[in-house]
């Protein structure tokens, strides 16, 4: 229960210190009403690859490590074969924009400050 408090309260921390990324098109999670919240990662939907490259590149060169996330299964190499061929927009969108935040147990309420503010000091720039 302490674990699961303490990475909820980083994500909310995230969350509430970055509603304003739609400004520079970039999205937030999106928790629906009627669904819970595990808190497993906190990320960032950029408005294209290259934005969230850039912040990737940019973040790195200030010691704070961002990941990209999701591979489209139809894209790797265990399921490529397997796929039908058909296009998979929505799938490839997330692959190429999807960016992940620092999240887990030892991420201060500081840390999660200093990376909030790099994000949108980099946006607004």
């Amino acid at each position: 229960d302490a674990i699961q408090s303490r990475r909820l309260e980083i994500w909310k921390r995230y969350n509430d210190r970055l509603n304003n990324v739609a400004n520079f098109g970039v999205s937030l999670p999106h928790i629906p009403n009627y669904a819970s919240n595990n808190a497993h990662m906190f990320y960032l939907v950029c408005a294209s690859r290259e934005q969230r490259s850039a912040l990737i590149t940019h973040l790195k060169t200030q010691n704070i490590q961002l990941a990209s996330h999701y591979l489209s299964l139809h894209s790797s190499s265990f399921f490529a074969t397997q796929h039908d061929g058909r296009p998979l927009p929505q799938s490839d969108m997330y692959t190429d924009r999807l960016v992940r935040l620092p999240m887990h147990l030892g991420l201060s309420n500081d840390d999660v400050e200093r990376v909030s503010e790099e994000v949108l000091a980099w946006l607004a720039a």
